[in-house]
Order: C-alpha cells, then structure tokens, then sequence
C-alpha cells in the first residue's frame, strides 16, 4: 500500500502465507471385534493417517485407559498398539480408540 501527498510518500507491506488445511485423523488400519479364553493374549493395532501431532487413546466402556502391568499401550508417531498379556473375564468390554490432532478426532 502506497499513499502520499504534496509532503511525502508513505509505504507499507504485508506477507501472506499459506498454510495447507490440517487434515482429521483418519484410520488406516482399524482393529476388529475378537473373542479369546482367559488367560490368552490379546493385541489391538491401529495406524493413523492425519497432520502430526497425533493424539491416541484407548478407552474401555468409555473410561480411557492408562498404561499399566495389566494394560499396555505402545504409540509410535501414527501407529499404536493395545496389548493384554493375560485376560480375564473382567476384561470384557467394549474398547475403542480416538485419534485427535488439531484439526479433529476420529474413532
């Protein structure tokens, strides 16, 4: 922008940037309803695709789940892993996953 007058002349300038559009977490590979005998293993593995950072949880009944002896999570950049070494019959439940970054979440 220029402006000016019998005096003098002003002038101002701006840099626009563009950033591309964060994208939502989406699921590449999902996990799957499974049954299993107590005292099995049990594994579920999920891989995001979205903007980093990525956020992922795993919830069970609604109730997120925090890595523990009994339950073990592994997340690595836009893949993790939800493991189980030894089940039990109060295990059970209906498990879920949800992938966040900035621009959404998905599960």
């Amino acid at each position: 922008c220029v402006v000016s007058n019998p005096v003098g002349t002003t002038a101002t300038t701006a840099t626009l940037k563009v950033d591309h559009l964060m994208q939502v977490p989406e699921f590449v590979r999902a996990f799957s309803n499974l049954t299993t005998y107590e005292g099995e293993q049990v594994r579920f593995d999920v891989e995001v695709r979205g903007d980093p950072p990525l956020t992922i949880s795993w919830f069970r009944d609604g109730e997120i789940i925090r890595d523990s002896p009994d339950f073990q999570i592994f997340t690595e950049g836009n893949r993790s892993v939800f493991y189980i070494s030894e089940v039990f019959m109060e295990d059970q439940g209906l498990f879920t996953c949800t992938a966040s970054n900035s621009a959404g979440s998905s599960d």
